[in-house]
C-alpha cells in the first residue's frame, strides 16, 4: 500500500534531509465543483494548497502527479520571481490565451488575444504574494461564475485569476511528453544546445498514462516505468486489449489522426 511507500521512500532519502508528509484537504467545496469526464475534486487543491501552506513556507513548488523529475531541481526552486506571484511554463497545445481551450472571456478580462496560457502541471509560487492577491478565493470564485463552462478547470480558473502577474519559465521544466516524443504539432524543433535544452521534468498529461499502460512506447514511457518498478515493486501494470490498441494507435497513426483527436478534445471543452 501507499503506507509502505511512504515508509520506503523515508529511509531512501533520509540521509539527505528529506521529508514526506501527507496531508488530506477535507474543505474543497466539492458541492460546488464543475466536474465531468476524468475530473475529480482533489484537482481543485491546487488552488487552496499555496493558501494552506503560506504560513509555514514562503515558497512552494507544485507539481502535478503525472511527472517524472529527471534532473535536479535546485535551479528551478533559486528561480527569481521579483514582482509576479508565480511562474510557469507556457501550454504547448495552448499558447495563447485566445486558444482554442483558453480562456473564453479573455477581452471581458481585459487581456490581449496574444496573452501568454500557461500549463498548471509545474507552479513556482510565492506564497506571501499569493495571498496578498487572494489567489486562491478568486479561482474559486471563478469557477463558481462560470460553473460547468469551464474548460480545462482548476487551470483555466489559475490563467484568468493570475493574468499578468505570473513569470515564464524554460521550458525544459515542464515537457510535455506526448508533444517532445512525437510530432503532433507538427514537426518537431531541434533542441538548441546547452543545459538548457536537456528536459528536467517530464509531463505525462493526456489520457496515456505509463503507469496504466505498460505497452506506450518512447523513451520517457520506458523510463518511468524503470523507476515505478525500482520505487514502488507491488505495482500491478493492467493489461488488457484496450491498453494494447491505445498503445498501437499511440505508436503507428496517432500523428495522422490527432486533428480529428483534437477537435474532439475542444468540442468536449477539454476531459
Amino acid at each position: 500500500g501507499w503506507d509502505g511507500w511512504l515508509e520506503r521512500m523515508e529511509r531512501r532519502w533520509s540521509a539527505a534531509g528529506v521529508t514526506f508528509e501527507l496531508r488530506l484537504l477535507e474543505d474543497l467545496p466539492t458541492r460546488s465543483l464543475p466536474l465531468r469526464g476524468r475530473a475529480r475534486p482533489i484537482q481543485f487543491a491546487r488552488l487552496a494548497a499555496p493558501e494552506l501552506l503560506a504560513a509555514h513556507e514562503e515558497k512552494v513548488l507544485y507539481l502535478d502527479a503525472d511527472m517524472l523529475v529527471v534532473e535536479p531541481i535546485e535551479d528551478l526552486w533559486a528561480v527569481g520571481l521579483g514582482e509576479s506571484i508565480c511562474a510557469c511554463c507556457p501550454d504547448a497545445a495552448i499558447p495563447r490565451i485566445s486558444s482554442a481551450l483558453g480562456l473564453p472571456g479573455y477581452r471581458a478580462l481585459g487581456a490581449a488575444e496574444d496573452a501568454p496560457y500557461f500549463n498548471a502541471g509545474v507552479i513556482l509560487i510565492d506564497t506571501a504574494r499569493w495571498r496578498t492577491a487572494s489567489v486562491t478565493e478568486r479561482a474559486f470564485d471563478y469557477v463558481g461564475r462560470v460553473g460547468n463552462r469551464v474548460r480545462l478547470f482548476d487551470q483555466e480558473a489559475l490563467n484568468a485569476t493570475l493574468l499578468g502577474c505570473w513569470r515564464p519559465l524554460d521550458e525544459r521544466w515542464n515537457v510535455i511528453v506526448s508533444f517532445a516524443e512525437r510530432s503532433l504539432l507538427g514537426q518537431p524543433r531541434a533542441p538548441s544546445p546547452g543545459r538548457e535544452s536537456k528536459p528536467a521534468i517530464l509531463h505525462f498529461a493526456g489520457i496515456l498514462k505509463p503507469w496504466q499502460n505498460p505497452h506506450l512506447q518512447g523513451t520517457s514511457f520506458e523510463l518511468y516505468r524503470q523507476i515505478l518498478r525500482e520505487v514502488h515493486p507491488d505495482h500491478i501494470f493492467p493489461n488488457d486489449i484496450l491498453h494494447r490498441l491505445a498503445a498501437a494507435y499511440d505508436a503507428s497513426v496517432r500523428p495522422w489522426f490527432y486533428p480529428i483527436e483534437r477537435a474532439i478534445w475542444h468540442a468536449r471543452g477539454g476531459f
